[in-house]
């Protein structure tokens, strides 16, 4: 959330300030002063939802991106483990060549 989103504590503290002027004022402005704070609080309010609308568009935006590399991870992974397989012949338990690097290693020392 940005830091100049106005929290609701900050809506709803200027909500009841103005109704502590209502106490001070004839019934007939007490209406009027109502609908300009209503007015003023609904106008903050769609600004503190409207910073909520841009976070949730963003997080949907960096999901479709990230849902993209990833089917491309996962396509790459696949193409792997065919060329893996393939290496492998039909002994699916044949050694790698990292193992066999690994042994080799071993047996040189």
């Amino acid at each position: 959330m940005s830091m100049h989103a106005p929290s609701l504590l900050i809506v709803l503290g200027k909500f009841m300030s103005a109704q502590t002027l209502f106490v001070k004022h004839p019934a007939y402005s007490r209406r009027s002063s109502l609908i300009a704070t209503m007015h003023k609080t609904l106008i903050l309010a769609a600004k503190f939802m409207r910073v909520d609308q841009d976070v949730v568009k963003c997080a949907n935006e960096v999901k479709v991106a990230l849902t993209t590399q990833l089917r491309s991870v996962v396509k790459k992974i696949e193409k792997l483990e065919f060329e893996l397989a393939v290496l492998k012949g039909s002994d699916v338990f044949a050694p790698t060549s990292m193992q066999l690097e690994t042994v080799y290693r071993r047996s040189s020392i």
